[in-house]
């Protein structure tokens, strides 16, 4: 281990904390680890570098008002670089509030560490407006890059949270846009044309799939509309069209809430629009908000048809009926839903 010169102080000039967008070429401490990894700071960031024999540390005093310890067993070598740096890059790519668990459930990504180490991430919230990373509450994260997922718990319907997502390294502060997180509320409703004395028991399971499928639209997603469900024996399933209308067929099989989603899916865009099949690319969804959420959800990457014209996706897509497992799935597909159309392609939710 080459850490001898260590043993004194390192005093390097003073950096306020501030949210620096802008690249420049810097002076770069490098603390190779054990395990090949990399820790790096920005030097003029550094109060001072000292080793603490009592406790085994290398202590770096940051101007950014952190103090990291790092076990000087782990340490292989210290180098200097120059290279360029920036504050990180975060992003909120879930902010949704979740009724039955009143809670706020964040995805937050640290894309990008600036060329630095980050020493914190995490999640800034307020129930009274923008939060900052002096006021407020703090949900911290820890170190280093990537995704991760974060509650705030204890939120009644009636309330609103302001969530926020922060990144810190030894250059300075990146905080992301601020959302307003509150219940989603949807409005969907039907009229079903279909003769209930012909045909009764079609009528009973169609009203049935229709009752439920529209409770899990109405809790888990914006959309506000009205639509036409009819009958017709020659439609081998079931089928939807854009803004049209959706009509089951014969086969009971899908007269159940299962298929009635997936159809409703298709009413509100999942297949039938360009602007959902351009962001279906090679297979796999190229949405965040789609891509975070099923992640989240399923531990799976959204997938789809691989072509052009692509109409259907998975999971949590309900294409058959043994997709249905539990409750779970049809939350599930509703909130996939949801990220797919209403926060990755922007369409309408009320028509």
């Amino acid at each position: 281990m080459r850490i001898q010169s260590f043993k004194y102080i390192i005093t390097l000039l003073a950096i306020s904390l501030i949210s620096v967008t802008t690249i420049a070429k810097s002076k770069v401490v490098n603390i190779h680890k054990n395990d090949n990894s990399v820790e790096k700071y920005y030097m003029n960031g550094i109060n001072q570098l000292t080793t603490n024999t009592t406790d085994n540390q290398l202590v770096i005093e940051l101007k950014v008002g952190k103090m990291v310890s790092i076990n000087l067993g782990l340490i292989d070598s210290i180098t200097y670089t120059e290279e360029n740096i920036s504050i990180p890059t975060v992003s909120t790519s879930l902010a949704e509030y979740d009724k039955s668990l009143e809670q706020v459930v964040c995805a937050v990504n640290v894309s990008n560490g600036g060329g630095l180490t980050v020493i914190e991430k995490g999640l800034l919230w307020s129930k009274s407006g923008t939060p900052t990373y002096t006021s407020g509450n703090k949900i911290d994260f820890g170190k280093g890059t990537g995704q991760f997922y974060s509650v705030v718990d204890d939120v009644l319907a009636s309330e609103a949270v302001y969530v926020r997502p922060y990144a810190l390294n030894s250059r300075g502060l990146a905080m992301g846009a601020t959302e307003k997180v509150s219940e989603i509320t949807g409005n969907v409703t039907y009229n079903l044309a279909i003769d209930k004395n012909q045909y009764p028991r079609q009528y009973a399971l169609i009203k049935e799939a229709m009752d439920s499928a529209c409770y899990y639209y109405n809790r888990y997603t914006p959309f506000e509309t009205n639509i036409h469900v009819y009958y017709n024996e020659g439609i081998p399933t079931a089928q939807a069209s854009y803004h049209g209308s959706l009509g089951f067929g014969a086969n009971e099989r899908y007269m159940f809430v299962g298929t009635a989603m997936h159809e409703m899916a298709h009413y509100f865009g999942s297949g039938t629009t360009t602007t959902w099949q351009n962001l279906m690319v090679g297979g796999l969804w190229q949405g965040e908000s789609g891509k975070a959420v099923c992640l989240e959800l399923t531990g799976s990457a959204l997938k789809g048809d691989n072509n052009s014209a692509a109409q259907h996706y998975w999971p949590t897509g309900l294409n058959q009926r043994e997709e249905v497992k539990s409750e779970q799935d049809l939350i599930n597909h509703a909130k996939v839903v949801k990220a797919m159309l209403v926060d990755d392609c922007k369409l309408p939710t009320k028509f």
